[in-house]
């Protein structure tokens, strides 16, 4: 469906996949990479039978289109994002600028490249400080260390799910580990305060979140230094960042509503199923978030607004209540979410995986909950299971939770 929607004239593709079960046979020419020793045909060796220097004209303008990346589509046929040269460029500048990048820096990225988040936090800035990015195809806890110290990277990409693996099972040397790494950072996903906590005390390195959109960029983050635990972080560079109420007004400082932002850093479009083109870039961006800015200017983002549940007119954050769950020692990982309820509307529901050789029983939670949160936010049922369900970008999912218990 993506190929007949972007008509593409050509289509790179790795021969050990079946090109016919994946659509292939559509638009564009089909060129597979071949070896990457440049020998045999394919994209590599038509590559190495080129002239070293090719006298090539300019063909691109700062508006025009550079990349078409697609959002994770959990509810919908996933959206096309209509990038162009300037704002991957704004964006590269902010991560130079919030990081503090040089030609010195060796970023260690494991996420997949079809996901325009890799191109802003590791492709982008290299390419524009001459840095060096290193690949690995997915993340590996039994090879983590080898690369470490095999290739020397100074700063490491990672996701909630990743730190939480790490703290699961602590590392061999594990103080010493991130021995060079001049700090971790975390995206995508929400990561619990108390995980943060853990992981610099654990690991001896700093951990910096940020907070971004494929369409928007990176809207907020942490300069390594200065960062906040439970903050993503100051408005990223370029971004104008305003709290939205119910009604569209825009909230003081410390009020919580909709983010909304506008910046630079926008996508120019979206491209839709359908083939329609609807312009985003220029005018304020809904993020479909919800949170607040602090005193200081810190981002806080306390949920999806479309997760907020709804208990007797009660709005209530489920990002609140996983972080409680988390700072028991028992748990690992937890996914608040609303199920129907006669009385209030919807009740407060949670999901816990505990950690390896850790027990603990649903009232023994719902005590430990009933000793930080108002009766009101307190999950009136909790469940043990084996594992969070979470979609391929390994954010926490919702929506399959509630799925699975209306199931029952």
């Amino acid at each position: 469906e993506m190929l007949h929607r972007l008509q593409p004239k050509a289509v790179f593709w790795q021969e050990d996949l079946d090109p016919d079960a994946l659509g292939l046979g559509g638009p564009g020419t089909r060129i597979h990479y071949g070896n990457f020793d440049r020998t045999g045909d394919g994209l590599f060796a038509m590559l190495d039978s080129m002239p070293d220097n090719p006298a090539i004209d300019p063909v691109s303008e700062p508006e025009d289109r550079s990349v078409i990346s697609f959002t994770s589509g959990t509810s919908a046929q996933p959206k096309g994002v209509l990038h162009c040269f300037s704002n991957y460029y704004a964006i590269a500048q902010h991560q130079t600028d919030r990081w503090s990048l040089t030609a010195d820096d060796r970023i260690l990225e494991f996420r997949s490249f079809s996901w325009a988040s890799a191109h802003m936090l590791s492709l982008n800035p290299v390419l524009a400080t001459g840095g060096t990015l290193l690949f690995a195809k997915r993340f590996s806890r039994s090879r983590f260390l080898g690369w470490i110290r095999d290739y020397r990277p100074t700063v490491i990409i990672a996701v909630p799910t990743v730190v939480n693996m790490l703290l699961e099972e602590t590392m061999e040397g594990a103080a010493g580990a991130f021995e060079g790494v001049r700090f971790v950072s975390c995206s995508t996903a929400p990561l619990m305060p108390e995980q943060h906590r853990r992981f610099e005390e654990t690991y001896n390195v700093p951990l910096t979140q940020l907070y971004g959109m494929s369409e928007g960029g990176v809207v907020a983050a942490n300069y390594p230094d200065t960062r906040r635990m439970g903050s993503v972080g100051r408005p990223g560079l370029y971004h104008d960042i305003t709290i939205r109420g119910a009604d569209g007004e825009a909230l003081p400082q410390g009020q919580i509503g909709e983010i909304e932002t506008i910046s630079a850093q926008h996508a120019q479009a979206y491209l839709h199923a359908d083939g329609a083109i609807e312009a985003i870039r220029g005018r304020p961006l809904k993020t479909g978030d919800i949170g607040y800015l602090d005193e200081d200017g810190f981002l806080i983002v306390t949920g999806r607004a479309r997760d907020v549940i709804i208990r007797g007119g009660v709005n209530i954050a489920p990002l609140e209540i996983d972080a409680v769950l988390t700072r028991h020692d028992a748990v690992a990982e937890a996914a608040t979410f609303g199920v129907p309820d006669p009385i209030y509307g919807e009740e407060v529901a949670s999901w816990v995986s505990l950690k390896t050789g850790r027990s603990v029983t649903p009232d023994d939670l719902a005590t430990h909950c009933a000793a930080h949160l108002p009766d009101a936010k307190c999950p009136k049922h909790i469940e043990i299971v084996d594992a969070i369900p979470k979609n391929d970008r390994g954010k926490i999912d919702r929506n399959a939770a509630r799925a699975a218990w209306e199931k029952r």
